[in-house]
């Protein structure tokens, strides 16, 4: 005799953090264990409970290779009025240049927001 306990499952939602780019210039370690930890926000994390999503930002330059195609499938900026929907990375961060860059402080670093971590919850029945 064999007892069984039928559940009706459903698959969680996951749901990634923003994608986000950075130039050149922005500096971080990829050896560095910190980057090993799942809690280090330096890329956005996935949280389990919402409220503990938080906004990630980079402080980094603009420049005009935000807005440009290159050669590693970036896709680059394209200009004019899309529907949030349609924007990809490369939208928001062309529209950061254009809005934030300034020919006399080239050095200037601006706080770049993406959007908010990432989560992973599961549907309650």
């Amino acid at each position: 005799m064999v007892e069984v306990d039928v559940q009706d499952k459903q698959f969680p939602t996951v749901v990634a953090p923003p994608d986000m780019v950075v130039s050149c210039w922005y500096w971080f370690d990829p050896s560095e264990a910190a980057l090993e930890d799942p809690n280090n926000s330096a890329f956005g994390r996935v949280v389990t409970d919402l409220t503990n999503r938080k906004k990630v930002a980079t402080l980094d330059l603009v420049c005009h290779q935000y807005c440009e195609t290159n050669i590693h499938d970036y896709p680059g900026g394209r200009r004019g009025r899309l529907p949030l929907t349609e924007r990809n990375e490369g939208d928001i961060a062309c529209d950061y240049y254009w809005s934030l860059f300034d020919t006399a402080h080239l050095d200037r670093k601006y706080e770049l927001a993406w959007g908010f971590d990432g989560y992973a919850v599961e549907h309650v029945q």
